[in-house]
């Protein structure tokens, strides 16, 4: 038997009991470890007597970041 959109209803008790679960933790750790990356940047560029250096080593923490985000999304999606 299917629920409305073609998943079947097993397929959907999977999804609300596990995998939304799943990857709220995942997102939630991400989270985490997104913030503590934004308070060593912050940190880094207020210590840093080379502040260019650390902007600029801040850009490349946010390109990392945005696409490990896009990427787990895109996981998630699937």
């Amino acid at each position: 038997m299917h629920a409305e959109g073609g998943m079947s209803v097993t397929d959907l008790q999977e999804l609300i009991d596990k995998r939304i679960p799943d990857n709220r933790t995942q997102l939630e750790t991400s989270h985490a470890n997104l913030m503590d990356v934004a308070d060593y940047c912050e940190d880094n560029y207020l210590k840093e007597r080379y502040q260019e250096k650390a902007l600029a080593e801040s850009k490349q923490y946010a390109i990392q970041s945005l696409a490990s985000v896009a990427y787990q999304i895109n996981k998630m999606a699937a």
